[in-house]
């Protein structure tokens, strides 16, 4: 088996959310810091986003990070307590579909590069500090896997969504 199959596999595994088993309703990635070379130095924890069905309207929406079997965070969007989303420009054929939660001072942003541009970020403010920055890599299949739910970004139809630009400076 190969690197790539094993890592897909692997991110495959890990995808599926609290009370959602189903690893196809869910999206992963492979979260590091990157070094002054611009190599991503993974940290064996993965970030992942799940949902109840493969496109909205969506009852439930989850979000997790840590390595696989021990989550250090989850976070469950609801109708009562939405996660903010939205689709961004970041230059000629680049942009961002960005999912946003709140936990008290926290904001916890993922960030889907599209277009051109690939990879997942993972960022967290703390009252309007950046206090962590994570990158997945570019190679998808491998670093992450994104493909597998329907979002409309631009009209959410899902009551665990409202349509917000991002608070913080990114």
């Amino acid at each position: 088996m190969s690197r790539k199959t094993v890592g897909q596999a692997r991110l495959r595994a890990y995808a599926a959310c609290a009370g959602i088993d189903d690893a196809r309703l869910a999206g992963a990635a492979r979260m590091g810091k990157l070094d002054g070379n611009g190599v991503v130095r993974k940290s064996g924890k993965l970030v992942s986003l799940c949902a109840d069905k493969p496109k909205e309207p969506f009852g439930r929406f989850v979000y997790r990070y840590g390595k696989p079997g021990e989550v250090e965070i989850e976070h469950v969007a609801s109708a009562a307590e939405r996660a903010a989303l939205t689709s961004r420009a970041t230059g000629p054929r680049m942009g961002e579909d960005i999912f946003a939660f709140q936990r008290g001072p926290f904001t916890y942003y993922v960030v889907e590069a599209t277009g051109m541009a690939q990879g997942i970020s993972v960022m967290v403010f703390k009252s309007g500090k950046r206090i962590a920055d994570l990158f997945s890599g570019n190679d998808a299949g491998t670093d992450f896997r994104s493909d597998m739910l329907e979002v409309n970004f631009q009209r959410p139809a899902s009551p665990v969504f409202e349509k917000k630009a991002p608070k913080d400076a990114f």
